[in-house]
């Protein structure tokens, strides 16, 4: 088996979660679960997290913190990754202001985020992890916002993309 390609039970992958939530407390002010975790997929293949760094942190910080357990990081200053016990995880690092549409993003699946792009473009517009923006206008920077503004009620992360 190739390194980060281990596939947990989501009850597994959340303990995970958790615990590097503790681990990464001193340098995160807010640290939520994302992909197919809060999609509540019963088997998720990476771990996927958004996080917000507490004032006076860094990315580059955090990457130090993961090299002192023995751990190698990658990535930079907006998304970090490494390797625990065969799992991939990616954190996405952002500012409190883009926290909505980043979970957004990495909530996904990528299919159904792909789509919502697709529907924006076609629209005149460009949704990412910083928004749902229009021109130099910004229409929606929160999950329940980007819905809206393509006149779609909520959903939540379990239905999305079936």
């Amino acid at each position: 088996m190739s390194k980060g390609s281990l596939k947990l039970e989501h009850g597994i992958a959340y303990r995970y979660f958790k615990a590097m939530k503790r681990e990464f407390q001193p340098y995160f002010s807010r640290f939520r679960a994302a992909g197919s975790i809060r999609r509540r997929n019963t088997m998720v293949g990476d771990i996927d997290i958004v996080a917000q760094l507490k004032p006076g942190q860094s990315s580059l910080a955090v990457m130090n913190h993961l090299r002192g357990l023995g751990v190698d990081p990658w990535g930079g200053y907006l998304q970090l990754n490494f390797i625990v016990r065969e799992t991939k995880v990616n954190i996405f690092v952002c500012t409190s202001k883009h926290m909505g549409a980043m979970m957004k993003f990495a909530t996904g699946p990528g299919g159904y985020n792909i789509g919502y792009r697709t529907k924006a473009k076609s629209m005149g517009m460009i949704l990412s992890q910083y928004g749902l923006k229009k021109g130099n206008n910004l229409i929606a920077d929160t999950e329940r916002g980007i819905y809206q503004a393509f006149g779609k009620p909520w959903k939540h992360p379990s239905q999305r993309g079936r």
